[in-house]
Formats: C-alpha cells, structure tokens, sequence
C-alpha cells in the first residue's frame, strides 16, 4: 500500500481571514489519501473546507474541538473511512494545546495524527509541557501503523528544539521523519527560511520522499515573502508513503 500524505498550516486565526477559493482546489488537486490541515478555524470559509474536501473525494472529515475557544483547530480528511481517536485531546491547563491535537483511525487499522505546536515563545515552559504530553500520548502506539503530520514549530536544529531531545524522542517512540530534499516550510521577511512542518510514521509505514511546495501561493501572492495576505503563510507539504509488511496492533 502506498499513501500520498499532505500537511498545510493556513494561518486563518492571525488574521482572521476566510480560507481563500483556491485553498480547497488546491487540496483537491493534489488527491492525497491523508490530508492533515492546521491552523484552521471552521466558520470563515465562504463555502465550509470540509464540504469542499468531501466533494473532491474525501470519505471523512474531522475537525478537532476547541471547547467553544475560537482557537486554531486541527482538520484530518481521509480518501478511506476514519473514526475518531484513539488518543484524546490533550486535557491540560495551557493555552490552544486542546485544540491543536486530533487523532483518528483508518478503516485499514492506520492512527493518523495532526498536531501543531503552539508558539509559547512567551510562555517556553509550554513547549516543554506539551512536548511531554505528546510523547507519553504516543508511547502506548509504538510499532503501531501511525502518520502524524503537521506544524511543529520545531526544525530539529534550533538550539531550544536540541534541548529538549525532539529528534531522539520521535525515535523512541518508534517514529521516523519522512525526508524531504529541499526547501523550507516557512520563509520569514529577510528571506530566510526554516522546516517546522513534518510527517512521521512508525510501524511498517516507511517515508519515501517528500517535497515543499510554494507554487501554489507564489502564483496568487508572487513576491510575498512574510506578507500579510494571511492564508496560508507555510508551504504545502506532500509525502510519499509505502507500507512495508504488516505491523503489530
């Protein structure tokens, strides 16, 4: 079995902006099996993202829950049939970490996770805290089929991403980075740029390749770099990813 994975952070909350037509057709077009969309906010759309995705073949669509917050959600749509869970939400007393973790499971027995980390530049405990509640959440998952995909603020070399054992920690809970051989996920105003947004996969699941892609914002906004045009403001990553055997459940 072979998935095409996707992840796109669409920066709708900072500022409160609708998801743009092109958006969706962009996500239709790239027909991807798993399509894990952050930073997403229901309600700003001038047609709902998920009716959008659900017309252009997706079988389900979930969104994650923010408790009535208005906060960043995560939306997890499958061409295959999903269920929800088996991880919850985290439930802890820091800011948008509820909101930003959803997790469902594919008819063929794959987790598939979407998650963002919060910026808690402000607040760096934060990182640490919900780090910690991430890995002991995906533990119990160890050998298992499992995808988890999204922005996570982290791009394995920073100093403060090297501190807290990120790359070591995915690998001792039996998650593997899907390389990717150029480019960057996010491009600041100076021209500099950097990779937040990853997939994993544990189990028999084995990354191909992978690839960012700003064609399609560089064709709507050309020269934007850091501008505020709002949605999105990452680029669109998609993977290849091949199962190899069978793994435990």
């Amino acid at each position: 079995m072979q998935l095409r994975v996707a992840t796109w952070n669409l920066n709708m909350r900072t500022v409160k902006r609708p998801v743009p037509t092109w958006v969706g057709q962009e996500l239709v077009g790239l027909k991807a099996d798993v399509a894990v969309l952050t930073e997403y906010v229901p309600g700003r759309e001038d047609r709902p993202l998920p009716e959008v995705l659900a017309a252009g073949g997706a079988a389900s669509v979930s969104v994650s829950d923010d408790r009535g917050a208005g906060d960043n959600r995560i939306l997890i749509a499958t061409k295959e049939r999903h269920r929800l869970g088996p991880i919850p939400q985290p439930d802890l007393d820091l800011e948008s970490a509820h909101a930003n973790f959803l997790s469902v499971t594919l008819e063929s027995g794959v987790v598939v996770v979407g998650f963002r980390m919060p910026e808690y530049s402000k607040t760096p405990g934060g990182f640490a805290r919900l780090w910690d509640w991430l890995f002991d959440a995906l533990a119990p998952y160890r050998g298992r089929d499992l995808i988890l995909a999204g922005d996570l603020n982290a791009d394995f070399v920073r100093s403060r991403d090297r501190k807290l054992r990120l790359a070591e920690r995915f690998a001792d809970v039996g998650l593997q980075l899907v390389p990717v051989a150029d480019g960057v996920s996010y491009r600041g105003r100076s021209g500099s740029g950097t990779r937040i947004d990853h997939v994993f996969v544990g189990g028999a699941l084995r990354g191909i390749s992978g690839s960012y892609s700003w064609e399609a914002i560089d064709r709507e906004h050309p020269g934007c770099r850091g501008c505020s045009h709002g949605v999105p403001d990452h680029a669109l990553l998609a993977v290849s990813v091949q199962q190899i055997g069978r793994a435990h459940v």
